[in-house]
């Protein structure tokens, strides 16, 4: 049997629902150099590695109702394609499937159903974030979206700066690029003083607002830029009417600190379970140790 671990008033949030958006897919795989396949109305991708072949299929946030038949069927295409095996993201947990759960991953969301007005998503703020949203007011920084190209292009530079400071991988400059070219699924918006980019966040538009990527100046810290960008986003979310704002990624940790400043925007905390589920076995196993070679 499924179940929604997270609230009903909070159904709306079905996960990364922009991975079911064609648009936004199309361009990912593009550049990820993935197949996009549908079953049924459910996309979902077929990973490639050169020589080897397909290794494995993967979707994200199906719909409660469809999730136990599109494994069938998922299962089916699979074998026939000699995928190694199955990757289902959701929100949901499943009985039948729960042996085949590798990983949860946490977000904070702020919900706008159970939202009335801005004063009510205020009070909810810790204390601090209020009181560095004004120190960032009072310090000159104001918000807007990125207006072309050069806006792009110096918020990039400082991405790709994280990047290598904080040593993650960092998504390809094509597909971002080409994101940013599609204003119905994505917007750059960023935080400035005078005319200096200070940090900028990448936000996905689906049924909801992800905060997809984001990178600040190192000096700009003291400015206070990235609670005010938070707290103009929220608001934009709302008068827009997006279901919900997703902040894009948590780890249940006292020392996170990425986690702690999502935490101190009063958000609701969800999950996302990961299951993997093999289809063709002994393919799986040399699947993942090819996988680990090729990161």
């Amino acid at each position: 049997m499924i179940k929604n671990m997270n609230d009903k008033k909070a159904i709306k949030w079905n996960g990364y629902d922009i991975m079911q958006n064609e648009i936004f897919m199309e361009s990912y795989c593009k550049n990820k150099n993935f197949e996009l396949f549908k079953i049924d109305t459910t996309i979902a991708y077929l990973h490639k590695l050169p020589v080897f072949g397909y290794t494995f299929m993967k979707i994200h946030s199906p719909d409660l109702e469809d999730i136990l038949s599109i494994i069938q069927k998922t299962k089916k295409i699979s074998a026939q394609k000699n995928v190694a095996f199955l990757e289902i993201v959701t929100p949901y947990k499943d009985d039948a499937i729960e042996r085949y759960m590798i990983k949860s991953d946490g977000t904070y969301i702020i919900n706008y159903n159970n939202i009335k007005n801005y004063e009510a998503i205020w009070k909810n703020f810790h204390r601090n974030v209020r009181q560095k949203i004004n120190q960032a007011n009072q310090n000159g920084v104001f918000i807007e979206k990125a207006k072309n190209e050069n806006d792009f292009n110096e918020w990039w530079k400082l991405y790709e700066v994280a990047a290598r400071t904080k040593e993650f991988q960092a998504q390809k400059y094509g597909l971002v690029h080409d994101l940013f070219n599609n204003s119905d699924i994505s917007r750059l918006i960023l935080a400035k003083c005078e005319d200096k980019i200070l940090s900028g966040m990448f936000l996905l538009l689906n049924k909801g607002i992800l905060s997809w990527l984001s990178a600040m100046d190192s000096n700009a810290g003291r400015y206070r830029p990235n609670n005010l960008l938070e707290w103009e986003i929220i608001k934009w979310g709302k008068d827009q009417g997006y279901a919900y704002y997703d902040m894009g990624g948590a780890i249940i940790n006292k020392n996170h600190g990425p986690t702690e400043f999502k935490k101190s925007f009063g958000g609701e905390y969800r999950e996302l379970y990961t299951y993997r589920i093999p289809i063709v076995y002994i393919k799986n196993i040399i699947t993942e140790l090819a996988l680990k070679f090729y990161k």
